[in-house]
């Protein structure tokens, strides 16, 4: 099961010092498992039929991980590219952005490519090698997307 952060919304502010403040983005919040297919399927439902999910405009995921789907055991990758045809057939697209050196490139690749979305390699290590390509990843995201505004 994902877990939802906060609502959609336009308040960047709010989202800058809380949601990806860095006391809230600690490594194994959760746990130390990637649920990518519950992400991918809750995202998805959440866009399509959620409280604030509006008709008129596109709906976009942002993934960002290492790829590593390892839930449900077994068959986590499988998982994740069911739950990627489910946000296709829902008229989701999906950019992944693949974090890391060890990061899934194939699977996070295929993710984007099942929902006409693009994918961003992000891997790489050390503090200023990563910042780098972080940010390249997130502008050409944004760019991708197209009519975003990149909150830095």
């Amino acid at each position: 099961m994902g877990v939802l952060e906060a609502v959609l919304t336009t308040d960047f502010s709010y989202l800058r010092n809380t949601v990806l403040s860095s006391g809230n983005l600690e490594a194994g919040k959760y746990t130390n498992y990637t649920g990518t297919g519950a992400a991918i399927g809750d995202a998805a439902h959440y866009l399509t039929y959620g409280a604030e999910a509006r008709e008129d405009v596109g709906k976009v995921i942002v993934l960002m991980s290492d790829g590593y789907a390892n839930r449900p055991d077994g068959n986590g990758p499988g998982y994740a590219r069911a739950m990627a045809s489910y946000a296709a057939g829902l008229d989701v697209t999906i950019h992944t952005i693949s974090l890391g050196n060890d990061a899934d490139l194939v699977l996070m690749q295929q993710i984007a490519d099942i929902t006409g979305g693009q994918h961003f390699d992000a891997t790489g290590s050390g503090w200023g090698t990563l910042t780098a390509q972080l940010t390249e990843a997130f502008e050409q995201a944004a760019a991708a997307i197209k009519r975003v505004q990149l909150v830095k």
